[in-house]
């Protein structure tokens, strides 16, 4: 089995993918806290700190027992915090997982896109052997463009989100197949 602990930082040309415990606490929690974030990711907001804090040490947990890969995303010039990115939900023969990515500030989703997601995929790909990848996202998620646009194929999905607001949205299954972009300069790790 692949020791998860040994996989950090991540470096892509802009920006630095560690462990949550190396991000700034505050910044971590303004993301937890986004009530935007929070609903494209099915997930509720932390209420407080203390929340958030217990957030990235059940992450680090789930690390080191090889369940899950959760970065905080800091932009390399500017030092800050703009993100998280995870792999989880690895199925048991490890060959295929779950990618959830949360931004802080809408401004930098298109960068982020563009260069942490390409990055994780061949990450998964090509350094930890999967095969296939899988984003769920509310079907009015303007990530599902960009996803469509990059190889991803939209699969069923059963479930919907209960937004904050009580309405209810059908959920997509982004799917990425390590074929579809074995010969992709831009998925190269």
């Amino acid at each position: 089995m692949i020791s998860f602990e040994k996989y950090h930082p991540l470096l892509s040309t802009h920006y630095t993918l560690d462990w949550l415990t190396n991000s700034n606490l505050k910044a971590v929690h303004e993301l937890r806290a986004n009530t935007q974030q929070a609903e494209l990711s099915g997930r509720k907001t932390d209420p407080d700190i203390p929340a958030t804090a217990h957030y990235i040490n059940q992450s680090m947990r789930l690390v080191m027992k090889n369940q899950a890969l959760l970065y905080g995303i800091t932009d390399r010039a500017t030092k800050q915090f703009v993100g998280s990115i995870c792999l989880w939900q690895f199925d048991a023969d490890f060959t295929r997982a779950q990618l959830r990515l949360e931004v802080a500030d809408a401004k930098l989703a298109e960068a982020l896109y563009q260069e942490i997601i390409p990055r994780v995929v061949g990450f998964s790909f090509f350094e930890l052997g999967l095969s296939q990848l899988t984003m769920i996202v509310p079907e009015h998620a303007e990530l599902k463009q960009w996803l469509a646009a990059n190889h991803f194929q939209n699969q069923p999905y059963p479930h919907t989100r209960k937004l904050a607001n009580g309405q209810k949205v059908a959920l997509l299954a982004m799917t990425l197949d390590r074929e579809a972009v074995v010969d992709d300069p831009a998925y190269r790790f």
